[in-house]
């Protein structure tokens, strides 16, 4: 904190679905996030590593590097491991919930879902 203005949380989203990332995008603007945008896994590991955001949304599926890897290989890294980790995704399924989970999410979350309940736990996790 400098002068009494607090810096804007960055958040990175990792999806590749276009679609997806304007919509979680206007959504945390007008919130006040400041966001990071990786269309695959292997990028999002290194803004990661490079902006450290406050918190990653990650789908789980996508081409290359899938977001429980991804989020494992956050995970490896000593300048990367504090960072929270919600999956936001489409995929209803108990097996890649178990996955996410050994990965170290804190959430999963599975869409459709309610942008009021999403900027509430955000809001938890970047305070």
């Amino acid at each position: 904190m400098v002068f009494g203005f607090k810096s804007k949380k960055k958040i990175l989203i990792v999806d590749d679905n276009a679609d997806t990332v304007e919509i979680l995008k206007s959504l945390l603007e007008k919130e006040g996030y400041k966001v990071l945008v990786s269309q695959d896994g292997e990028e999002g590991v290194q803004i990661a590593a490079q902006q450290i955001p406050d918190l990653i949304l990650m789908d789980i599926n996508m081409p290359g590097l899938r977001g429980d890897m991804a989020a494992m290989r956050i995970r490896g890294e000593a300048s990367t491991r504090h960072i929270p980790i919600v999956i936001l995704t489409g995929v209803e399924d108990v097996q890649e919930k178990v996955l996410a989970s050994q990965a170290g999410v804190v959430d999963y979350i599975t869409k459709p879902y309610s942008p009021e309940k999403l900027l509430i736990q955000i809001k938890r996790l970047t305070q």
